[in-house]
């Protein structure tokens, strides 16, 4: 990710919920394992993925307009950037207000979500900072009485201040909500 411009704000500050504006976007569905080579944990995921419980989704982090374009052009191989669903936009709609100007102080970080049924909902649900990694966490959001047979996947995520990235080397994404 690029440096942010301008002053430096306290990333301490800009972890409060305020700061975050969050963004799901569907995507259609492939394979789990058509999306782990473009994702930043997709090694530690296939690593661990059969050795834990915990539930690590593929986490993306973008910081540059020509980032978003080089993520749109690996993964829109796999997922439809292109298409929504219901009332969920596509990533394209959603891409339209990220520029060069958006990028100057912000970054997006997301996951992609693998569904059972269209009918399933997911939202960003939290962020936490600690020892380098910036974490995101994603959950269903809501629970319909009647589910359709498709197969979708969401991208989840926040718009995030670049400088509540500061010093951090690694991202993660995992579903749930963080531990109090």
């Amino acid at each position: 990710l690029a440096e942010p411009s301008g002053t430096v704000l306290d990333p301490d500050d800009l972890m409060r919920e305020e700061a975050f504006t969050p963004f799901c976007a569907y995507v259609g569905w492939t394979e789990f394992t058509d999306v782990l080579p473009y994702c930043l944990n997709g090694e530690i995921i296939s690593k661990t993925m059969m050795l834990s419980s915990v539930l690590h989704l593929p986490v993306f982090a973008i910081g540059t307009a020509d980032e978003l374009e080089g993520f749109r052009a690996g993964v829109g191989q796999v997922l439809q950037l292109d298409c929504g669903y219901d009332e969920a936009p596509s990533f394209n709609e959603l891409a339209e207000g990220w520029d060069e100007d958006f990028f100057s102080d912000k970054a997006l970080v997301f996951a992609w979500i693998e569904s059972g049924s269209g009918s399933y909902r997911y939202g960003f649900t939290g962020a936490e900072r600690a020892d380098g990694v910036f974490r995101i966490y994603a959950d269903r959001i809501n629970d319909p009485e009647v589910g359709t047979d498709d197969m979708a996947g969401w991208l989840v995520g926040i718009e995030v201040p670049k400088a509540a990235l500061a010093d951090c080397t690694e991202f993660d994404a995992m579903y749930g909500r963080p531990m109090e």
